[in-house]
This record gives structure tokens, sequence and C-alpha cells, in this order.
């Protein structure tokens, strides 16, 4: 018994301890948790400099470290090794290579005990660029480029207002070794590119879309792009994973590409509304039976072209099936225009064979088809040097003030991925300045005077920028003074890849008269999506105003892929002589909460065109046009548009394949488009898809051949 008592007696004085200590532990001030994921603490003031043949890495001097250990490799994503020690607050590397962006250095501070404290990552391309600018090279390890690429879309793939963006870069080389079938996955406010002077010098696998909507849709992937590599087949299967899947919509072109794999525009044939494609190569089949809309421009196609079931055009492009529209088809609707008259391709970035970073601004091309680039050869145009001829901006520290102090310095813009807070309006006053975004850089329009006003100079380029609207203006973006008269056809203005939008990202009233104004002539547009939100936050009939997606008042100006949607009143309205537009794509408003709150004419017309050339207009051509009825959140009110398309009677005013839709219930009797043109063409209760083939000076020739007349 007493050996019992003397055994529980033990046992309460070790559980009495137990509690102690564990008491003890909590109080103890200013211990905490070491989240070993998370490594060790940052030595701060990293810096990096170059000289002819040296790089000097220089840091804050830290009172608890006692010496430093240098570890360094020659991409972000490869083992480094230690190649120094020092006590000092800085490293001199004498022997960096040709190449100074391929040294990443790693700094650890060490105690007197030899314990690791802190540390410090740093290379020329994350201090030029930021993190957000990812940078693999050939020399990574592959495993890490996997799990990379893996976090990012982990990241974005349900972000579609989120505030994360990533520009995705590869060096030149082959990324296909060990792993011939492997795919990246692409989510929200990501870009991918090739840092190559041609596609075929960067060889990634595959790359995916899959759909961010339930049921294989994609009509809500938004905001991401590709550019500038090639996606390889070097292990052809017929599995649906080792096709190129690119389910998506608006506002996510694919440029100066070669795809090698069959090419399938949707996800598991799932519902798409897209799309843009330029400057490509597709060496197999490539088209989508699900995609709604395509605008294909300037490529080759070494296969066949299929799909799109509302308005696929097709312009420049070799290997383009022929028009089709006269034989009335269900699936594959083509209108093939076999020259484009007038277009310069998007800047890009690339690094040089002297390891210097170039943006390279394509030049003007007149009458052409086919891609402007070689296998060895990176077309006509001019490089500007990056460091030289370039403000980098950074969203952590740019604003307006310091975006346009270095515009009136005469630089250009290299905007790395983020979202910028604009609170004054950015002017753009010298001749050829180039903007250009990567990673889908966002501004923020904070200012009442617009976000963006370009003066009426020759050939600017605004690219790869998304444009939010955070107040209320006038005019969203304007190009040219008002009452611009100069000529510009040799060098005209540029906006490519330009996405804007009014409502949908933050639950603020917003609004904008006009979002896109075009005052200079011979401006090109291509690609642009001018969208008046219609989901998520900061939506409805009196939050997110717009009357006029944009405005056109200047001459010969051009638009290539125009996506144009949800606007109150003339979706697009031309003022200007010798226009064109080569593809255009729009929605009306979901919302008008009754007919009599969206009449034209004065009140005496059902709703607003969405395409209207003016009165006066006496030259003018549109190719590819589909204006589809959406009167989804009417609160039940029923709704119609009276005309798709309004333009004057006139010898040289054209349309040429024009089509209407109601994608809101084309059996629902209280929602229609009335007709496609000027009261021809029948109505979207009638038929799914009604078209007209062509209408000049009055005359409408309708699908059956017959000709009409029209209002």
């Amino acid at each position: 018994m007493q050996g019992d008592e003397c055994m529980k007696k033990i046992i309460m004085m070790i559980g009495v301890l137990i509690l102690l200590v564990g008491s003890f532990s909590i109080q103890v001030p200013n211990v905490k948790a070491v989240d070993k994921n998370k490594g060790l603490a940052k030595l701060t003031n990293g810096k990096i400099t170059t000289g002819k043949k040296t790089l000097k890495i220089t840091w804050k001097k830290d009172k608890q470290i006692s010496k430093y250990a240098i570890y360094k490799a020659g991409s972000k994503y490869a083992t480094k090794k230690k190649i120094a020690t020092t006590k000092k607050a800085s490293f001199t590397d004498k022997h960096p290579g040709k190449n100074h962006y391929a040294n990443y250095y790693k700094v650890v501070g060490l105690d007197k005990r030899g314990k690791k404290k802190k540390q410090l990552e740093v290379s020329l391309n994350e201090q030029l660029f930021g993190e957000s600018m990812v940078i693999f090279s050939p020399q990574d390890d592959q495993a890490r480029i996997n799990k990379k690429m893996d976090a990012i879309y982990k990241k974005q793939k349900d972000a579609q207002f989120g505030p994360d963006r990533f520009g995705v870069y590869f060096l030149p080389g082959d990324y296909t070794k060990g792993q011939p079938n492997h795919v990246y996955n692409i989510g929200y406010y990501t870009s991918i590119n090739g840092l190559g002077a041609v596609p075929t010098q960067t060889k990634l696998a595959n790359v995916a879309s899959p759909a961010a909507l339930p049921d294989n849709n994609g009509t809500c992937n938004f905001w991401i792009s590709m550019e500038n590599f090639q996606i390889t087949n070097k292990k052809p299967t017929t599995a649906f994973e080792d096709q190129f899947n690119y389910g998506a919509s608006q506002a996510a072109p694919l440029r100066r590409m070669q795809v090698d794999r069959p090419a399938e525009l949707d996800w598991h044939k799932g519902w798409v509304s897209g799309g843009f494609i330029s400057d490509s190569v597709y060496k197999q089949k490539v088209g989508s039976e699900t995609q709604q809309q395509y605008y294909v421009r300037n490529s080759q196609l070494d296969k066949s072209w299929y799909g799109t079931t509302i308005n696929g055009v097709l312009q420049g492009t070799k290997g383009a099936p022929a028009s089709n529209w006269e034989q009335s088809p269900e699936e594959t609707v083509v209108t093939n225009i076999k020259k484009t008259p007038v277009v310069r391709e998007k800047p890009f970035l690339y690094l040089n064979n002297q390891h210097q970073y170039k943006v390279f601004v394509p030049g003007l091309q007149k009458n052409t088809a086919g891609v402007t680039w070689k296998k060895n050869s990176i077309g006509k145009g001019k490089s500007l040097d990056l460091k030289k001829d370039f403000y980098v901006a950074k969203a952590s520290k740019d604003n307006a003030t310091t975006l346009n102090k270095a515009l009136k310095q005469g630089k250009n813009l290299f905007f790395t991925p983020g979202v910028y807070k604009i609170d004054q309006t950015l002017k753009v006053t010298k001749p050829n300045t180039v903007i250009l975004g990567t990673g889908l850089a966002t501004l923020e329009n904070k200012s009442k005077g617009g976000a963006i006003k370009v003066a009426d100079v020759d050939g600017v380029t605004l690219a790869g920028l998304l444009i939010d609207q955070e107040t209320s203006s006038k005019t969203f973006v304007q190009i040219g003074d008002k009452n611009a008269h100069k000529n510009h056809k040799n060098n005209p203005t540029l906006l490519t890849d330009v996405f804007l939008r009014v409502g949908g990202t933050k639950d603020i009233k917003t609004s904008a008269n006009t979002v896109v104004e075009v005052n200079s002539n011979d401006v090109i547009g291509d690609d642009l999506w001018i969208w008046r939100a219609d989901h998520s936050q900061g939506v409805g009939w009196t939050k997110n105003e717009t009357d006029y997606g944009m405005i056109v008042n200047g001459d010969r100006v051009t638009m290539y892929g125009l996506f144009n949607e949800h606007h109150q009143k003339y979706q697009l309205l031309w003022n200007g002589e010798y226009g064109s537009t080569y593809f255009y794509q729009s929605e009306s408003p979901y919302d008008p909460q009754k007919q009599s709150d969206w009449m034209s004419h004065n009140g005496k017309v059902k709703g607003y065109a969405s395409y209207k050339v003016s009165n006066q207009v006496k030259h003018h051509l549109a190719q590819g046009i589909g204006v589809y009825g959406v009167f989804v959140a009417t609160n039940g009110a029923p709704m119609e548009m009276e005309n798709g398309v309004e333009v004057p009677n006139r010898p040289d005013v054209k349309v040429i394949n024009a089509c209407t839709i109601e994608l809101g219930g084309s059996d629902d009797p209280d929602r229609a488009v009335n007709h496609v043109i000027n009261g021809t063409g029948i109505s979207t209760k009638e038929i799914r898809r009604p078209f007209i083939l062509k209408y000049v000076n009055g005359k409408s020739t309708l699908p059956d051949g017959s000709v009409v007349d029209g209002k």
C-alpha cells in the first residue's frame, strides 16, 4: 500500500511540474513560434550594382551578424553554391560572366556561433522588374519551375477580380526535356511570354486555360495572355490533355506563337466567348465547336480551322477557309478577308544576344498576309533599350506623379505586373512614346480628368494594359485633342491589347460618358475590350454608367478585333470618314429597367443600335459584325433593340456579313433584336441568328440572295 501511495504522489508531482512548465513557457516574453517554411528573417537594403566586369552587392550591416556567407546560382530556381565569406556589408563578384542577369545571389548572416540568423536574396532581374515578374531559365530545376507555376495558377484560378498580377517569362531554351507533355495552367491576370527574338527560341510542352465556371464554361476566362513562344508536340497522343486547350473568352490574346499541337479553343467543348489570335503559326487543326466568335489576324494555319457558331473572322491569314455566310452555316461561320490593309503588331520584351533587355517595336505593315517573323528573323521594326529608353514602373512605388514625370522627360513606360493607383491623368505628349504593360498591369483611375490623354502626335503605342474606372469622368481614355486634324498616315497611333472596365471591381459608383474617344486621324485599334461590367460588384443601371463605349471622330481610323459591351447608348458611335472595322462583337446592356428608359432617336426607336455610323459620314466599311441582345436583368420588363446596326444610306458606306442573336432567350417574345441593320434582316423572335450578307446605299442583301430596301 505504501508503494502505491508513493507512486500516486510521484504522478501528482509530475503533473504539477508539467503544468508549471507549460504555464511558464506561455508567459515568456518575446518568444515566437518559428515557421520553417518562411525561412530566416531578412537582411535589409539589399542592392546590386554593375561594373564593366563586376557585380557588387550591398546591404545594411546588422549588429546581430558576425559574418556573411555568399551563395550564387546561374538562375532563380537552380541550387546556389557558396562562393565566399565576408565580414563587410558588401561583396563584389569579379566573375559574373557576360550575362549579368544570370546571377542570383543569397547572402546569409551568421552570428558568432556560426548560426544562420538572417538572409537576403538579390538579382538584377528582381531589382529591375520586382517579384511579380517571374523569369525562368533553362538552367532552373524543372521541378521547381513546375511548383512555381502551379502556385501561381492556384492563387489566380478563381481570382476574377483579385489584386495579384503575374508576368511569367521564359528565357530562350527548351523546357520540355523529360516532360514532353507537361501542362502549365494559366489563371486570371497572368501572362506567359518567351524572351527570345522569335517564338521558336523558347519551347514549352503545353499550356492550358481550364474553364473558370462550372460545366466547362469558359465565358468568364478573361484577362490572360500568351506571347512569343512555341508549344511543342514531341510525343503526340490523342488524349484531351495533350491538345492545346485554351478555354478563354475576351481579353485573352494569343500573339506571336507557334503551336505544334492540335488546338481546341474551349474547355471540354464548354461554352466560350472568345477570342483573338495574331502573328501566329498553327501546325495542326485549330478551332472550337462551341466558341461564339473569334478573330484571327495575320497568321498561318497549316491544317484546318473549324468552329465559331456566330461570327468567325480570319484576316490576312494563310490557310484560312473561304467565306461561307452565303451557305447559311450552323457551324464554322467564316468571313475570310484576304489582306490586312494597315497594322503594327504589339511591341514585346526580349533579351538580345548581348544579354540586354530590349523592347521590339514592329514596323508598320500595309496590305499583308501571314506572320511578321521567320525562324531566324525578328521581323521589320526597331529595338529600344529597356534601361536607357524606358522608365520601368512598379506598383509598389509609382503613381501618376512619377509616371507623368518620366513621360515629360521623354521616357517610354514599361509597367511591371501590379495595380497602379492613378489620381492624375497620365499625359502622353511626345511622338513615338511606347507604353507597354505586362502581366495585365492595371491602372485604377481616380482622376476625374480621365485615365490617359494622348496628344495629337505621331506613333504613340498603348499596349498590354487593363484600365479600371474608379470615379466619374467625361472621358476615360482620350486619343488626340478635340478637333485634331493632323495626318498620321505614315506613323499612326496604336492601341493593342488594351482592356477597359467600368464597374465590377469594387462596390462603388462609377461612370464615364465616353470610355474611349478617338479624335486623332489614322489611329489603329487591335484587340480592345471596352466593358461596362455586367456582374460582380458596383453593377447596376445607375451604379456603373456609360453612354458610349467608343466614339470615333478621327478620319482613317481602323479597328481590328473590337469587343465592346453593355453600354447604355450607342456602344460604338462613328463620326469620322474612311473608317474601317474588321470584326466587332457586342452584347447589349443586360439591365435597362424599362423600355422607356432605353429609347433612341428622341424617344421614337426602341433601344440603341450597338454599331452606329453618323448620318453625315460618306465613307465607311464594316466586316464581320455581331450584335447580341442579352436582356437578362431587366427586372421582368420586356425589352427590344430595333436595329443592331445603323448606318447612313450612301454608296461608299458598306457593311459586309452582319448578324444579330438574342442570347437571353430567343424563344422569349418579350426580348428581341428586331432587325440586323436599318430595318432589314428578320427578328431574333423568328430565328436564332438573323444575318445579312451586305448593306450598301440603302440596299440589304439577305441570306437567300434577295435585295430589300433599308430605312
